[in-house]
């Protein structure tokens, strides 16, 4: 319910800037209107405001957008495994007969019992 009512906002940005991009074919409009973003559809209305209305301006900062957002989640991703492999391999050895800690524990009890 909450993802919906969260992205039932992209019909009323759709709504505003229809009268816009009115005028362009059904594929193009489809492809401007998918690069539809908060940022894009708040440039776009700046721009018609100031008399610069072109579809290329929702998409070009759509593809902008949608680039740092691809390139971020991806270093995020790769950064986020490279700490947790290090973190691992410190942590946690490949087979406990590699860790020193092992034989300690193992002595200990030997000799406790």
């Amino acid at each position: 319910m909450t993802i919906t009512m969260m992205n039932a906002r992209y019909l009323l940005m759709g709504a505003a800037v229809r009268r816009i991009y009115s005028g362009l074919p059904p594929g193009r409009l489809a492809a401007t209107l998918a690069s539809m973003g908060d940022t894009c559809w708040a440039v776009a209305l700046r721009e018609d405001a100031a008399g610069r209305s072109d579809a290329g301006i929702m998409v070009g900062c759509g593809l902008v957008l949608n680039g740092c957002w691809s390139a971020s989640t991806a270093l995020g991703f790769l950064g986020g495994v490279t700490l947790l492999y290090v973190w691992l391999m410190r942590r946690v050895p490949l087979f406990p007969v590699e860790d020193p800690m092992f034989f300690h524990a193992v002595a200990v009890r030997e000799v406790e019992v």
